[in-house]
């Protein structure tokens, strides 16, 4: 069925070629398709056509597209006392261009579609995560990074976080396909084969902030599905794990090693941040720099001669650590508190729906696709791409945004109808008894 709608539609292919090449930017083969080039003409193909179609303000109406009109005006803003202005308006085009046409995309393909089609736009770059998995084997050592102490899976992508980025965006199609299988009738095999070797990449990545958000994601879906229907789960994790304590508490000192503190040497000694301290600091130090208006979006502050010649390419002038430090870095305390009013209209209206529809499968994706933006968000404060236009998750972050309120716009369409019948039944009794 996938493939049908895929080729049938424009837009999904195009949505789809959009979010794949941000993310396929890292991927080894994929060169020739998704460059640093490339993804801007997939994006600007995008823009036109919802401009031809007459939606690319799909996604500013209602409250949540004031406070979106709010964040990205004040962005554009910054420019005038950017310390690059030249780069800032570059950077904060791409980034409304991105916010805009991609929330616009996930608004008007989950109201028109059948709703457990909502995440066919994800299905590709999905395929594209599994692909650098499975093939990573196939690379043999050029798919591992050894940090001396540590072995860490990189598959065919450029670095282990990366591919820890592309699992979280792989992981809801992933639980979706087994709750579809489960529900609807299917191969459940399959979808827990495809679910057991997410998780097994994921651990080899060691990608602390990935393996974070896909446990939020997946906390969250299983508290929509409900524990009483999937608690077992739960308990034989707890039992599994109090037993290997008991019996093998080396593996638990092995596992803290790996996943907490990262390193056999510092493990119990260092701050299990001991790797991103010096960044976190210097980012720290620039955020208050930024005061209340910022230093202007996209910039490193104090990098002016860097920042002019950046846009659009490669570079990061200074990787700012946590996505948070870089908003009021770069658009100052003003930015942040509208970042903070975006990160809740993301994650609490999918919520707010979820609760109020009445249908249990739109109720469960409902909490799949806000627990997969909290997850986004959560793993964005470790790798800072999501004021970054050019972000590998970016696109794909909009874009299930427009999705999660694609979704909740349904549920409110739905119980305005449902009042509509309801008083129109009830006129019709009074009619009748007078």
């Amino acid at each position: 069925m996938f493939i049908y709608r895929y080729l049938q539609n424009p837009l999904l292919i195009l949505a789809s070629l959009v979010v794949m090449s941000f993310a396929g930017v890292g991927v080894k083969y994929m060169d020739p398709l998704f460059s640093y080039f490339t993804r801007w003409v997939f994006l600007a193909a995008l823009i036109g056509y919802l401009i031809l179609r007459n939606r690319i303000f799909l996604s500013l109406k209602g409250t949540s597209g004031f406070i979106l009109v709010l964040f990205v005006g004040w962005c554009f803003l910054t420019v005038f006392w950017s310390e690059a202005q030249t780069l800032s308006l570059f950077k904060v085009t791409a980034f409304a261009a991105c916010v805009i046409g991609c929330t616009s995309v996930g608004v008007l393909w989950a109201k028109r579609r059948q709703y457990h089609e909502a995440l066919f736009v994800f299905v590709p770059v999905s395929l594209l995560a599994l692909f650098a998995a499975v093939f990573g084997v196939l690379a043999g050592d050029s798919a591992i990074v050894s940090t001396g102490s540590l072995n860490l899976y990189r598959g065919l992508t450029n670095n282990s976080n990366l591919m820890g980025i592309l699992i979280i965006m792989a992981w809801p199609v992933a639980l979706w396909s087994f709750e579809v299988a489960r529900r609807r009738g299917g191969n459940r095999t399959i979808a827990v084969a495809i679910v057991l070797l997410m998780v097994t990449v994921l651990l080899a990545t060691n990608a602390r902030s990935s393996i974070a958000a896909v446990g939020i994601t997946t906390a969250v879906y299983l508290f929509g599905a409900g524990f009483s229907r999937y608690g077992w789960i739960l308990l034989m994790a707890i039992l599994f794990g109090l037993g290997t304590y008991i019996l093998n508490p080396e593996l638990i000192e092995k596992i803290e090693e790996r996943y907490i503190y990262k390193s056999q040497e510092s493990s119990g000694v260092e701050s299990i941040f001991a790797s991103r301290e010096d960044q976190m600091d210097l980012s720290l130090r620039k955020a208050k720099e930024g005061g209340f208006v910022g230093g202007g979006f996209g910039v490193a502050i104090g990098m002016t001669r860097l920042n002019e010649f950046s846009a659009f390419s490669a570079s990061r002038n200074r990787e700012k650590g946590s996505s948070a430090l870089a908003v009021l870095e770069e658009i100052g305390v003003v930015g942040f508190f509208l970042y903070v009013l975006v990160l809740l209209m993301t994650v609490l209206r999918p919520i707010r729906a979820a609760r109020r529809t009445k249908d249990y499968d739109l109720s469960i994706l409902l909490y799949l696709v806000a627990g997969t933006l909290l997850g986004l968000i959560f793993n964005s404060q470790f790798e800072a791409w999501w004021l970054a236009p050019g972000g590998a998750a970016t696109p794909y972050y909009w874009c299930l945004t427009g999705v999660a309120l694609g979704l909740s716009a349904r549920v409110s369409r739905e119980e305005l109808l449902s009042r509509k019948r309801e008083a129109g039944a009830l006129n019709d009794i009074k009619k009748t008894v007078r």
